[in-house]
């Protein structure tokens, strides 16, 4: 197969240089036409490859040694992902001398681009023609363009089918910006056009630059794209316009991306990145956009504010009806620092955990000596006091269970009777 392809391509290569295929009028030796086809590129003519998007031209060059009755009509070329423009197409009227006899030309240009990579086939394409003789009779007669062979590819291995790029010798990218209002407030707009120039290439085939970023900052309004496509003398030239609107949504600081092409320079064989700089905006509140940026912040706040209130309402609420509570009356007590109060509270709770009136009276552990000469000290503090009172609260519960076994083991009066 892959020697199939190798002579079909060179047959048709050695077909498309020089090729000259000539008719003759059935009525007249002297309708005579000769037809000449070549494909070039910007680099060179009747390449075997050439880039994606790179603009391919179809020549067609009629000649005839009378004149031309009608402008010279092609038949379609339909090949999948070739883009053939022949509404762009470009004719060119000349004469030349060969062998002393003037011959006059009509040379078509037809502008081709490869959407994809792969192998590309031309049929043979027919070309209608109309001569005038010179007794004044017009002859219309169908001429054959040879068959054409060629492969394209992606330029770069950087280019993949997420990249924004374009193939073309010369690119211009440039931007303007336009404010409603300076400094921007929340409500303000502002447009960002972006123009995209190329030559030999198609105004289809510019990308899109719009940048469709979602953002919180500004809502993003994208007008319809605007296309156009000249030819001066030669020169073809693509542009593309697009125009957003931004309205500014938060105050703050906001941030417009850049934007970024990738170019190859079919010129230099190189790729390149085109950017256009973004903007960063400093953007004022207006009262009610600063509480509707900030609403949820505020919900928030309110909420654990009343929270905090509900909270310190019922510990004060429990203080006061728990008033009468030992615990809790120690526990307030030892936060205050009410020292005074503290010791009343731990000799209540050593005369009902022991009956004893006085600390010396029960006797302990060295740190509960300790804790009981700090808290009589003129420097107690919590730690020594809650230490007291749990130590004491473990003693109740060792004298009662004490005091109920040795109840049942003493013997009664009868018995010891």
């Amino acid at each position: 197969m892959q020697l199939l392809m190798s002579l079909l391509l060179s047959l048709s290569l050695l077909s498309t240089v020089g090729t000259v295929w000539a008719t003759e009028a059935p009525d007249s030796a002297e309708a005579t036409v000769l037809i000449d086809c070549w494909i070039s590129t910007v680099t060179g003519k009747n390449l075997p490859q050439v880039s994606v998007n790179e603009l391919i031209t179809l020549h067609i060059d009629i000649t005839t040694p009378t004149w031309f009755g009608a402008g010279p009509r092609i038949g379609k070329i339909i090949v999948p992902n070739l883009l053939a423009m022949k509404n762009h197409q470009t004719l060119f009227n000349y004469s030349s001398q060969k062998a002393g006899q003037t011959w006059s030309h009509q040379q078509i240009e037809i502008p081709m681009f490869a959407s994809r990579s792969g192998e590309y086939f031309i049929p043979s394409t027919p070309v209608y023609v109309q001569v005038s003789l010179p007794s004044g009779n017009r002859v219309n007669t169908t001429l054959m363009t040879p068959a054409f062979h060629f492969s394209a590819m992606s330029p770069s291995p950087h280019i993949t089918s997420q990249s924004v790029w374009i193939a073309a010798p010369d690119v211009r990218l440039q931007q303007a910006w336009q404010f409603s209002n300076e400094p921007l407030q929340t409500g303000d707009s502002l447009i960002r056009t972006v123009q995209l120039e190329a030559e030999d290439s198609l105004s289809v085939l510019l990308p899109n630059l719009t940048d469709r970023t979602l953002n919180d900052s500004f809502q993003t309004y994208i007008s319809p794209s605007q296309f156009n496509d000249t030819n001066q003398r030669g020169t073809r030239t693509a542009s593309r316009s697009e125009k957003t609107t931004y309205i500014v949504q938060q105050g703050g600081k906001t941030v417009i991306p850049d934007l970024r092409i990738l170019w190859w320079d079919t010129d230099d064989h190189i790729l390149k990145e085109l950017t256009l700089a973004g903007r960063t905006l400093e953007v004022r509140h207006t009262p009610i956009s600063w509480l509707r940026q900030h609403s949820m912040t505020i919900t928030l706040s309110t909420l654990i504010l009343l929270v905090f209130c509900y909270i310190i309402f019922r510990l004060r609420y429990g203080l006061h009806v728990h008033s009468g509570n030992k615990y809790l009356s120690l526990f307030t007590s030892a936060y205050r620092g009410d020292w005074p109060q503290c010791r009343t509270l731990l000799y209540r709770r050593l005369y009902e955990a022991t009956g004893h009136t006085a600390f010396r009276h029960n006797p302990g552990s060295s740190r509960l000596q300790q804790d009981t000469a700090l808290i009589m000290s003129d420097n107690p503090n919590k730690s020594a006091v809650f230490r007291l009172w749990l130590a004491l609260r473990r003693k109740q519960k060792h004298k009662g269970y004490q005091y109920r076994v040795l109840t049942r083991l003493a013997p009664s009066k009868k018995q010891q009777k």
